[in-house]
C-alpha cells in the first residue's frame, strides 16, 4: 500500500470517529475511490515551485492567466442564474467564442457544503464529513473533470471569508481552533481526493480576515501577528502535504492583501505561491502601489523577486462601490500593466457570473442569455470584454 493511501485511510478513520460516523473505508475502497477522481487526466504537465516561478517537470516558467467562477453548488442550484456552474465553464473556455483562460479558479465555500443561510457566515464547523463528501462528488468533482478535458488547470479554493469569523486573536494570543479544524478537515480529504489531478491547485485558505497585517513589515507588531499566523496556517498546509506536493497557494491576515508575510518566515512544505487580493477601493490601488514598498524595504514586489505570487482575486465595475467600483482606465489598464510586469505573478479575474460582484456578466431578455460586460452590455469601463482581450493577448503570444 502507497503512504498516501495508508494517510487517506487513517485520516478518514479520524474524522469518522470524530464527526460521529461509522465504518471505514477498506483499502481498496480507497483506492478505487482515490482513482474515480483522476480518470479524466488533462493534457497538462503538474506544476511546481522552483524559485519565484511555477515551472512544468521540464523546468518551463509558466505564467497562469484565467477567472474565477462561482461555487460550483451555488451555479448549479440557483435556476434563476440562467447557466449551471457547467455551462459558465464551457462558455468561458471555448475558444471559438475567443475564451482563452488557462486557469479556472472554482470557489467552495463552507456555507454551500453546509446548506447554511446565505449571506451570513456560518460560525465554523459549517459542514459535517458526510455533507462534504456529498458537495464534492455532486458538485466539485464534474468541474474538476471538466477542467481536465477543456485542457484548463483548476484552482480549487476554500473560500472562507466573513469580518465576523477571525481566524486569531492577537491580545490573546490564540488562533481560531474551530476555523483551523474546519479547514483540516476539508483538506484532508480534498488533497486526497484529487492528489494525482495533475492539473489541479489548492488556494488553501481564501481571505484570513482579523487580525490583519496592515503595515510594513519593519513594525514589530505585524512580526507578531504573521507569527501567530503561521500556527494556523502551517498546520493545514501540513495536511495537504500529507498526501499531495500539490501547488499551495497560501493568503495572508486581512484579505489577502499582504503577501509579504513571505519575507518575514516563508510557509514550510515546498511548492508554495502567496495569494494577493487587489481592488480599486484598496489603498495602494488609489496609488498605484502594488508593488507596495514599505519603510522596511520589504513590499509585494521583494515576494514575487523570491516566491511565485498568484492574484487570485481582481477585479471592477463601473459602478459606485467603496472597494469594487472603477473603470478600466483607472483602474484595470494600470493593475493589468503591473501584473504583466513580471512573469513570475499569476492571476484570475473576479468574477466570470451575474450576480457575483464586480461581475463580469449581465444578464439579457433570458436568463440563459449572458451578455459580456464592456462588449455586449454595461460600459465600456467594465472589465469583462477587457479580461477577454487580455486572455487572448496573451495566448497569442505564446
Amino acid at each position: 500500500m502507497d503512504c498516501r493511501q495508508q494517510t487517506r485511510r487513517t485520516s478518514l478513520l479520524l474524522m469518522s470517529a470524530l464527526t460521529g460516523l461509522s465504518g471505514c473505508l477498506s483499502t481498496d475502497n480507497a483506492r478505487e475511490e482515490k482513482q474515480s477522481h483522476s480518470d479524466a487526466t488533462a493534457e497538462l504537465p503538474p506544476l511546481a515551485v522552483d524559485g519565484n516561478h511555477l515551472v512544468t517537470p521540464d523546468g518551463t516558467a509558466v505564467t497562469l492567466r484565467g477567472v474565477s467562477i462561482v461555487d460550483p453548488k451555488r451555479g448549479s442550484t440557483t435556476p434563476n442564474r440562467g447557466r449551471s456552474s457547467e455551462d459558465v465553464l464551457a462558455h468561458l473556455t471555448d475558444q471559438t467564442a475567443g475564451w482563452y483562460p488557462t486557469v479556472i479558479r472554482i470557489p467552495v465555500q463552507p456555507i454551500d457544503i453546509g446548506d447554511t443561510e446565505h449571506g451570513v457566515a456560518p460560525t465554523p464547523p459549517a459542514f459535517t464529513q458526510a455533507e462534504l463528501e456529498t458537495y464534492l462528488s455532486s458538485y466539485l468533482d464534474p468541474l474538476v473533470a471538466q477542467c481536465a478535458a477543456r485542457n484548463v488547470y483548476a484552482i480549487i479554493d476554500f473560500h472562507r471569508d466573513g469580518e465576523k469569523i477571525p481566524w486569531g486573536s492577537l491580545r490573546e494570543e490564540s488562533i481560531n481552533q474551530s476555523l483551523q479544524a474546519e479547514a483540516t478537515v476539508f483538506w484532508e480529504t480534498v488533497a486526497s481526493r484529487y492528489a494525482d489531478a495533475d492539473h489541479v491547485l489548492y488556494e488553501v485558505y481564501n481571505e484570513p480576515t482579523t487580525p490583519g497585517m496592515w503595515g510594513p513589515t519593519s513594525d514589530p507588531a505585524i512580526n507578531d501577528i504573521w507569527a501567530l499566523f503561521l500556527t494556523f496556517m502551517q498546520p493545514i498546509v501540513d495536511t495537504i502535504r500529507n498526501h499531495s506536493d500539490t501547488v499551495a497557494i497560501v493568503g495572508s491576515p486581512g484579505w489577502s492583501t499582504s503577501p509579504e508575510g513571505a519575507l518575514l518566515d516563508p510557509v514550510t512544505g515546498g511548492n508554495i505561491a502567496y495569494a494577493y487580493h487587489v481592488y480599486p477601493g484598496h489603498a495602494v490601488s488609489k496609488n498605484r502601489a502594488w508593488d507596495g514598498q514599505t519603510a522596511g524595504g520589504g513590499g509585494v514586489e521583494a515576494v514575487y523577486e523570491t516566491h511565485p505570487l498568484f492574484v487570485t482575486e481582481f477585479g471592477w465595475r463601473d459602478y459606485d462601490d467603496r472597494w469594487l467600483g472603477g473603470t478600466t482606465a483607472d483602474f484595470g489598464e494600470p493593475f493589468m500593466n503591473w501584473l504583466e510586469s513580471h512573469d513570475a505573478i499569476s492571476w484570475t479575474a473576479w468574477c466570470a457570473d451575474v450576480w457575483w460582484e464586480p461581475a463580469m456578466f449581465v444578464q439579457g431578455a433570458e436568463p440563459d442569455e449572458w451578455l459580456l460586460r464592456g462588449a455586449d452590455s454595461g460600459s465600456d469601463e467594465d472589465a469583462g470584454q477587457f479580461i477577454k482581450e487580455q486572455l487572448a493577448a496573451a495566448a497569442a503570444d505564446n
